[in-house]
């Protein structure tokens, strides 16, 4: 790849982490529009006081946004969350992992989760548009129902092989006899 098309590729990945960064950082300030508006409409709270909702959630410690874009990409709250989770992992099972410090297991564990947690942001992200998608378009309803037949036949064919693996190989369905 040239150089040129790296370095725009860089920018865009690196917009597109701020952008998770930006939203990550507007949640806090909606939870409490929030709580100020259920207080206003539920509990008739006056404009500039404090009601029930927002005095409970200002009990609790400042909400973090733990934010995925569409690429995967992570707000910086969800790597101090799985950088803590990677150094108490790796703490507790670095010898058991056969790792020769926990600093070895730290960035293992570290690699796992962000490729578990990427991966899954991008394939849920993926099953909401195509959940969506019944409602664009004309066909959208006969499109949706092929989906639907698809996936069950999907979960059928699932459910007879967690049953081949737990009955063994040798079992007459794993050989097709049932």
């Amino acid at each position: 790849m040239p150089v040129v098309a790296e370095c725009e590729l860089h920018k865009r990945i690196q917009k597109a982490v701020q952008l998770v960064g930006r939203r990550a950082l507007a949640l806090p300030t909606e939870y409490a529009n929030k709580a100020r508006h259920a207080d206003r409409t539920y509990c008739r709270t006056p404009v500039g006081s404090v009601g029930p909702t927002e005095q409970k959630l200002l009990t609790f410690e400042p909400v973090r946004g733990l934010v995925f874009g569409a690429w995967g990409e992570a707000s910086p709250e969800v790597s101090k969350l799985l950088n803590a989770m990677a150094r108490a992992g790796a703490r507790r099972h670095w010898r058991g992992m056969r790792c020769r410090e926990a600093s070895t297991a730290t960035g293992v564990l570290a690699w796992m989760l962000r490729r578990r947690w990427s991966l899954t942001a991008l394939r849920e992200n993926a099953r909401l548009k195509l959940d969506r998608l019944e409602y664009v378009g004309r066909g959208a309803t006969v499109a949706a129902r092929r989906r639907s037949e698809a996936w069950a036949d999907y979960e059928a064919r699932l459910r007879v092989v967690a049953g081949c693996a737990s009955r063994g190989s040798g079992s007459r369905v794993a050989r097709g006899v049932a």
